[in-house]
Formats: structure tokens, C-alpha cells, sequence
């Protein structure tokens, strides 16, 4: 898992600051790392919490766009598990009070998953 040797802030992970623009699995942790500060912050700072899990979601949309796609690479379990993970990530987030240490957690473990494979 990553972790940051900084305390992060509201100006550090700015929810509406556009996603790392990176290719490849290292674009993708980045992404994830960019969503996981923001829900972070916004743990630490309620004003945060919408934009930060519109963030959140976005990526994830994003996510099960790609997997959707046929001409994916991932293999099809793969595809089939981040499916299933997408569809309970957005489900949380469709929550009147979403768990952003449950959002958190399943970020971080992709994050880090992308992370080993580049």
C-alpha cells in the first residue's frame, strides 16, 4: 500500500483538479491516488466530502466503461471482479451517508495493485 510522508490538505488533493494525466498502470495508480487524497481530505474536512465523491465516482465510471469495453486486455475474471467491486463502490456511494473509509480501503487496494504491476 502507498503512503504518503505528508500530511495532506484540502489544497494538496483539490477534488476538482483534473485526474494525472499518465499512461499505462501508472496513470491508473495515479488516478486511484488522486481520489484516495481527495476522500481523505474529505474525511478530515466535511466541505470536501461531495467533490471528493464525485471524484470518486467519476473514476469509477470510468473503470467499468473500460472493463465493459470488448476489446479490453484484462482477462475476463479480472474484468468480471473489478465488475463486481465497481458495481458495490458505486452502490456505496449512491448511500445517504457513503462509508469514505470503506471507499477508501477498496481505492488503496487497487492503487496498490496497480502499483506492483508497473
Amino acid at each position: 500500500m502507498i503512503t504518503a510522508t505528508f500530511a495532506p490538505t484540502a489544497a494538496t488533493f483539490a477534488p476538482t483538479a483534473a485526474l494525472p494525466v499518465q499512461h499505462g498502470r501508472a496513470g491508473e495508480a495515479a488516478a486511484f491516488q488522486k481520489v484516495v487524497g481527495a476522500l481523505v481530505a474529505a474525511q478530515a474536512d466535511k466541505g470536501l466530502r461531495a467533490e471528493a465523491l464525485t471524484l470518486n465516482r467519476r473514476l469509477w465510471q470510468a473503470v467499468m466503461v473500460s472493463i465493459a469495453d470488448p476489446d479490453s486486455s484484462l482477462p475476463m475474471p479480472l474484468r468480471q471482479g473489478l465488475a463486481t467491486l465497481g458495481v458495490a463502490v458505486l452502490r456505496e456511494q449512491d448511500r445517504h451517508s457513503p462509508d469514505l473509509s470503506f471507499l477508501i480501503a477498496i481505492d488503496q487496494q487497487i492503487m496498490a495493485g496497480l502499483t506492483a504491476w508497473h
